[in-house]
Parts: structure tokens; sequence; C-alpha cells
């Protein structure tokens, strides 16, 4: 990855982590880099969805906007590459995160 691609990456990570989240539709976005299929930058972006939030009226549609509003951000800068925006619950997110701190302790993780 050149020096032009990581300092776009290191920019766009930051605003994602900084961006302000509707607090009854989103708990946290987790934010990784990565490479997809072909060895291109991506960037993954889970947004963690409060489990009752799940059950409102017109939820669809505002984690939509909130996709939208994701990728806008992202691509507001020098990023020029593919954002990944997918959702969690709160509570699937609880059990990968419980998941990966047993796989820690034995040393088995996979990353």
């Amino acid at each position: 990855m050149n020096a032009v691609i990581r300092d776009a990456e290191a920019q766009v990570l930051a605003d994602l982590r900084a961006l302000k989240l509707p607090a009854e539709d989103a708990d946290r976005l987790v934010v990784q880099s990565d490479e997809d299929a072909a060895g291109d930058p991506v960037i993954r972006v889970w947004v963690i969805v409060p489990d009752e939030a799940l059950r409102k009226p017109q939820i669809d549609a505002r984690l939509d906007e909130l996709e939208q509003h994701i990728r806008d951000v992202a691509w507001g800068g020098a990023w020029e590459h593919w954002v990944s925006v997918r959702f969690r619950s709160a509570s699937e997110q609880a059990d990968i995160e419980k998941q990966e701190q047993l796989e820690r302790t034995r040393g088995t993780i996979r990353r």
C-alpha cells in the first residue's frame, strides 16, 4: 500500500471513528481497514444497533440513511476505495467480542 493510500486510510478511519451517531439507532461503529478479494484496500464498518432499535418502525429507512451518511463521510476526503457498511445487533456484537476474548486467552484468535 502506498503512502497516499495509507494517509487517506488513516484520515477516513479517524473521520469515521469521530462520527456522531443517532443514539436511538446506533450504539457505536466498529471500523477496520482491510483488503478485498482482489487485494484492493477497503474500509469495513459495522454499525452496532441496539437490540430494541431493531423492533422500531421505520428502522430500515433510518439505517439506510445512516449507511449513506457513513459512505458520504468516508468518500468526502481522499478515500476512493470501497467502504463496506454492515449492521449487527448489540447482542450479536457482544457474542463476537466474548468469543474473541476467549480465543485471545487461549492464544487461538484469528485475524
